[in-house]
């Protein structure tokens, strides 16, 4: 097995829950399955019971999605608790729960709805929606079985986000400058790493009236939400992901929530004060994570929440903690 399927079994990954799941009302029910409420009508989607679909967040899954009841009477910060069953769950709480108005974009993720509006009709005539243009992401077939899109060699993704639905999109780009142009929001400041990426793209989430239980040919796509993403390596066996998003929608709530389905993983938190900003950080003990490293960074401002996952064998320590320090001092 080539060291980076290792690093992908160890580490995990952004499961397809990351971005999919943010609708202002999040329920799961006892048949391992989540309910996404929009206007008081419901979607079901099945949920996968491989737990970690790409390769980074073993560590951390980040799920984007509406934040505790209250939160935003809350004061900025990272919150670990459990919930009834025991399991860990981390909330950040972002300064606030903002939406960015569609019409103050100026790229061309805006014509996204329109693309996943001709995916959506292949969906409906029993296709797979096409998967043009977004090599090195994923999808579930119909056996249930993970597949990447394109060939995977020595360059096995770090992320692959699951595009298989059709109002899921993934974009590639070869610059950062160019990633937040296709977005085109002035508020978006993507760190920028001396590191070069190894991935770098674009993924663009959006939603129908009703959900996918309620679709036909007449239904369209509203954009809920879009990021960039950026890849890099840490020594051998180590990676971390940055991420910039933000999220659209009147009908949506949202507030960043991670979970954790596990109820003896070691946490812990602090915060990092670098200029007039304050970081908060999550880590996770090795011991829980295969023998790597887990931290994870978090940040909003202008309505971006900003996140970095890092995952790294301690011999790559010093690496791993000057690539934390130069993101928080990218600002």
């Amino acid at each position: 097995m080539k060291n980076e399927e290792l690093l992908a079994d160890a580490i995990g990954g952004l499961d397809e829950e990351l971005l999919a799941s943010v609708s202002r009302k999040r329920d799961m029910d006892s048949t391992n399955r989540f309910v996404v409420v929009k206007n008081e009508t419901e979607t079901v989607k099945k949920r996968s019971f491989r737990k970690f679909w790409l390769p980074l967040s073993a560590c951390l899954v980040l799920l984007l999605a509406l934040a505790a009841a209250g939160a935003t009477a809350l004061v900025r910060g990272l919150r670990i608790s459990e919930n009834d069953e025991g399991e860990k769950m981390v909330e950040y709480v972002p300064d606030a729960y903002e939406c960015v108005p569609l019409s103050e974009l100026t790229g061309d993720v805006v014509n996204t709805p329109a693309r996943m509006k001709q995916r959506l009709l292949q969906y409906l005539a029993g296709e797979q929606p096409s998967l043009e243009g977004m090599e090195g992401m994923c999808y579930e077939d119909s056996t249930g079985q993970i597949r990447y899109i394109g060939e995977v060699t020595d360059t096995y993704p770090v992320f692959s986000f699951n595009v298989g639905m059709p109002g899921e999109l993934f974009q590639s780009f070869s610059t950062i400058d160019a990633a937040e142009a296709y977005i085109g929001y002035a508020g978006m400041h993507m760190p920028r790493i001396s590191k070069p990426t190894v991935q770098l793209g674009v993924y663009s989430a959006g939603a129908t009236e009703g959900g996918y239980r309620a679709v036909n040919a007449d239904s369209e796509f509203e954009l809920i939400l879009t990021g960039v993403f950026a890849a890099y390596r840490i020594g051998e066996m180590g990676s971390a992901v940055s991420g910039a998003v933000i999220q659209f929608g009147d009908n949506y709530q949202h507030g960043p929530i991670t979970f954790k389905n596990s109820q003896d993983r070691s946490m812990a938190q602090e915060t990092v004060t670098v200029g007039t900003r304050t970081f908060s950080v999550l880590r996770i003990a090795p011991e829980f994570e295969g023998g790597c490293e887990c931290v994870t960074v978090f940040w909003d401002e202008n309505k971006v929440q900003y996140t970095l996952e890092v995952a790294y064998a301690s011999e790559d320590e010093a690496a791993a903690q000057a690539l934390i320090t130069e993101w928080m001092n990218a600002f």
